[in-house]
């Protein structure tokens, strides 16, 4: 169908609008790496606009062989990978039991969990509790304490209440008990679900850096954001990462800036190349959770 004048200029005005739009979002993150790639040894990163203006790897170098850095990473993932899969099957746990209406006060947990959304103890209280429980200074504090989110419960809640009855009464005619139904029939059921909650949740784990400086006294157990934070606040951010660089490096290490964006660039990365493999369930996933029910 043949487009009239002002439909053209309609999508005109939208392409341009949709292009400023991209460009304000990716830019930052092409202005990061264009840096982190960029020779500070030979001219400023000042000159840096688009491309680096001289090209290097040995802003990526400094880092992998600065080892709090590599323990930092290393804590990093292995917190997001646990730390997901433990959330997602505690979420999902809890979820599945308050799904079903026969359940012992069941709306009482239900107010309970929705009330945590809106009120909680604060800061202090939680510090003590976390002290009581002995987890400060250790790796279980970046952990235990955001296992259950109460958004994700009434989210896996409202998906698992839409699931048939017939299928789990099928499954109990057969003998199978409430874990083995949740395990061998609602989760697979519910693999766009728990996809995009993994996402979430791994997302969550992999940017947080708040936890790692309140409650993380021993620099061997600190997230590499909490670490590459702290070496863009703080002004003794070049002997902080001398310090821990092998005597290789030192003598010639590059701009301090350059190898905090080469950071930025080596924390971001594998985050972004989670999401493709993810994001084929997210938006399926949101929705089936949200609008049923």
């Amino acid at each position: 169908m043949k487009q009239t004048f002002g439909e053209k200029v309609f999508d005109v005005c939208n392409i341009i609008m949709l292009s400023g739009l991209g460009f304000a979002t990716l830019y930052p993150l092409w202005y990061v790496a264009a840096i982190a790639f960029h020779d500070s040894t030979v001219s400023s990163y000042f000159d840096v606009y688009f491309w680096p203006g001289a090209f290097t790897l040995d802003n990526f170098r400094v880092v992998f062989v600065t080892d709090a850095l590599l323990k930092g990473f290393l804590i990093t993932v292995l917190r997001t990978v646990l730390g997901s899969l433990l959330s997602v099957l505690a979420c999902g746990l809890l979820a599945y039991g308050l799904s079903k209406k026969y359940l012992i006060g069941r709306t009482l947990f239900l107010n309970i969990i929705i009330l945590t959304m809106f009120f909680s103890g604060g800061l202090i209280p939680f510090y003590i509790l976390l002290k009581n429980l002995h987890l400060l200074n250790s790796f279980w504090v970046l952990i235990v304490p955001s296992l259950l989110s109460a958004w994700t419960v009434i989210l896996m809640k409202t998906y698992f209440s839409s699931l048939p009855d017939s299928v789990e009464e099928s499954a109990k005619i057969d003998g199978a008990n409430d874990l083995t139904i949740f395990f061998r029939i609602v989760v697979p059921m519910s693999m766009s679900l728990i996809a995009t909650m993994l996402l979430f949740s791994a997302v969550g784990h992999w940017n947080d850096w708040v936890s790692g400086e309140m409650f993380i006294m021993n620099p061997d157990l600190l997230p590499v954001q909490t670490i590459l934070m702290r070496m863009i606040t703080q002004t003794d951010a070049s002997s902080m990462v001398q310090q821990s660089m092998s005597m290789e490096f030192v003598n010639k290490s590059p701009a301090i800036e350059s190898i905090k964006m080469a950071s930025i660039v080596v924390t971001t990365v594998p985050i972004l190349l989670v999401y493709p493999f993810l994001q084929k369930y997210f938006v399926q996933g949101v929705m089936i959770g949200s609008v049923k029910g």
